[in-house]
């Protein structure tokens, strides 16, 4: 059965305004849609920092297997995974750099990964994520307030325009991570 719209008369013009009102409908959703999927300058920031962090950083054991790929995991809802797409990866250290999406509370599956990145989704289970987490060669990174006074290896910190940093030594140095002088100095450093 096919409808077709009356061509004039009252009918007619019903039809043609309701098809037209669900035509602005239409637009206006999709236009909300794409803004609302818009990285902000933050979020790129912050990707850019994540991939940088792989030529500062060094794992225990990283020379045994060169050609194994460094695993970045965003642990959590976060827009770093639509950011992390438009960053240049490069090859730190040599290395592929692969971006995992491992979800929300599921710490279990990060014990592969190089860099976790939790995102402010999983700040009431972060000590026991960290709890878990805190003797695996993991650099843990986040932008949840206090993250790095609360037992993460390094906090993103919103000053004013830029980011800065807090790293949390103590945390690294447990795990065999070493964090390298360039990246300490811009640094506040937590022991």
């Amino acid at each position: 059965m096919r409808i077709r719209p009356a061509s004039g008369g009252r009918w007619g013009f019903l039809f043609r305004c309701t098809m037209g009102i669900l035509g602005i409908c239409l637009a206006t959703t999709l236009s909300r849609l794409s803004l609302g999927a818009e990285l902000t300058v933050e979020d790129q920031v912050k990707a850019a920092i994540l991939v940088k962090l792989t030529r500062f950083v060094e794992w225990p054991g990283q020379t045994a297997d060169p050609s194994a790929p460094l695993l970045l995991c965003l642990l959590g809802e976060t827009p770093l995974v639509d950011a992390l797409d438009n960053v240049n990866r490069g090859t730190p250290h040599g290395r592929e750099l692969r971006v995992l999406v491992i979800g929300s509370s599921a710490e279990h599956r990060a014990e592969n990964c190089h860099i976790l990145f939790l995102s402010e989704s999983e700040n009431n289970r972060l000590e026991s994520t960290l709890a878990r987490l805190k003797l695996l060669p993991i650099l843990t990174v986040s932008d949840i307030s206090n993250f790095a006074q609360r037992g993460g290896m390094i906090e993103l910190v919103k000053e004013g325009n830029h980011m800065a940093f807090k790293i949390n030594l103590k945390a690294s140095r447990k795990t065999g991570i070493v964090i390298s002088s360039q990246l300490l100095e811009l640094a506040t450093v937590i022991e």
